[in-house]
């Protein structure tokens, strides 16, 4: 089961990713 926090966190990695992948594209 993953915790509020981890979700969280994995949320923004997902949007930090996304984020870097539109900069570079």
């Amino acid at each position: 089961m993953i915790s509020l926090e981890d979700a969280s966190l994995t949320k923004k990695g997902i949007v930090k990713l996304s984020s870097a992948t539109d900069s570079d594209s």
